[in-house]
């Protein structure tokens, strides 16, 4: 008996909305020039889940097309998948966004009693979504194992090899085990299924492919060793809102900048967003703008900044605004933390072996200068280097600035200000560089 059972889910439909009735146009959802999801009236026509985009339309000319919305992705997905982890004790989801996702059972027998289950919530959560599950001892076994369409099958203990041994090599491709290039190869040989691998000798394909050869060998007897972690989606906060009668262009900074308060509620004490993204609906378009990675400092002043000039190019009102932030990462607060890096600075930062922290977010973290604190002339102004080689600040902004970045999270326009003045007082500082 396997030490753990794997299972290998697919949502039929679950990113699409239910169709409208029995005569309704099938529906495709296309990412990355591929077939993403098929409802079920495009699956009775032979389109599955990995189809080239272009075939998909030769079969279904008339079907209603969609693109793959990542934040609209992730709303959906998320139910199914907390779903799953009810009674599965791991669940690793697909990370690219697809309806798919490795679930572990430790227990030596079958999880039937818990597939049965699942079964029927997903049945009675998702009435126009259709499930597939494969199960099996191993990773691989277990998505060779899943049905096309809506389905169970099983593979059982000891007879990896003999259910690899019909199946194409196409099937490692398409689980990222087995490269095109080598797939190429092989078939230039003669080998079309994993059965015809794995009965030539191990030093054969050693000899003939290296030690891809031998790791081919090992995957068509069936023996996967790669675990089922637990994979969560990269967080991205964000805050929506709809606008009924359409928002004029002139007022998005305001919405942009109040929006990104909201999510920036959602970021701990010391951390920041490498991206800041803002997306506008225009009735059944959808326009992302992302700002530019040079923007820095605080997030609602960066999304209003970036609203600015979305606005400036545009006409008509958006019915639907929402900011996101991406790229999350700690950022190392220290009490020079919010001074902005002169030109040049970076450079020389990476020159001397120094760390910056990421240029989106709260603010840009202020290296330590290794050595005593920088002599000052006598005037009293510290050496022209730039703002980051100031050892020691005024004490009076020393302790402000160290409390800056949580209030700028929480706070609005009022946070703002605080910063520019702040920053004003350091002008003599900054005009030493």
């Amino acid at each position: 008996m396997p030490a753990c059972w794997i299972a290998f889910f697919r949502f039929h439909g679950l990113l699409l909305p239910p169709a409208a009735g029995p005569d309704a146009s099938p529906a495709l959802l296309f990412h990355r020039g591929l077939v993403w999801d098929a409802d079920r009236t495009a699956r009775t026509r032979g389109i599955r889940p990995g189809l080239d985009a272009a075939a998909a339309r030769t079969v279904c000319p008339a079907a209603e097309s969609r693109t793959f919305d990542p934040a609209a992705a992730a709303d959906l997905l998320t139910p199914a998948w907390d779903t799953l982890a009810t009674a599965a004790s791991t669940v690793e989801p697909d990370p690219d966004g697809r309806p798919e996702a490795y679930a572990a059972w430790p227990e030596a027998s079958p999880p039937l009693p818990e597939l049965r289950t699942l079964t029927a919530d997903v049945r009675r959560a998702f009435p126009h979504v259709d499930l597939s599950v494969g199960l099996g001892g191993n990773r691989l076994t277990a998505r060779a194992a899943c049905p096309p369409d809506a389905g169970f099958a099983a593979v059982a203990p000891g007879g990896e090899a003999r259910f690899l041994a019909p199946q194409p090599l196409q099937t490692l491709v398409d689980q990222g085990l087995l490269a095109p290039s080598l797939h190429r190869r092989l078939a230039e040989l003669g080998l079309h299924r994993c059965g015809q691998a794995a009965a030539l000798p191990e030093a054969v394909l050693q000899a003939r492919f290296g030690r891809e050869g031998r790791r081919l060998r090992t995957l068509c007897l069936g023996q996967d060793g790669r675990p089922v972690s637990a994979l969560h989606p990269p967080r991205a906060p964000s805050a929506r809102r709809a606008f009924s009668d359409g928002l004029p262009p002139g007022l998005w900074p305001e919405a942009a900048a109040h929006l990104a308060g909201r999510a920036g509620t959602a970021l701990g004490p010391a951390e920041g967003a490498r991206s800041l993204v803002l997306c506008g609906a225009f009735g059944e378009r959808r326009r992302t703008w992302k700002a530019p990675q040079r923007v820095a400092g605080i997030l609602a002043r960066a999304a209003a900044e970036l609203a600015r000039r979305v606005a400036e190019t545009r006409q008509d009102p958006t019915d639907h605004l929402e900011v996101r932030l991406e790229g999350l990462a700690a950022i190392p607060i220290s009490p020079l933390s919010l001074l902005p890096l002169p030109l040049g600075s970076r450079r020389l930062a990476k020159a001397e072996g120094e760390r910056t922290a990421p240029r989106m977010g709260i603010g840009r973290q202020a290296p330590t200068p290794a050595g005593p604190p920088p002599t000052r002339d006598a005037s009293g102004a510290p050496p022209p280097q730039c703002a980051r080689s100031i050892a020691h600040p005024p004490q009076e902004l020393d302790a402000l600035l160290s409390h800056l970045p949580c209030e700028m999270l929480r706070r609005g326009s009022g946070a703002m200000d605080r910063y520019e003045h702040l920053l004003s007082q350091l002008d003599p500082w900054r005009e030493a560089r």
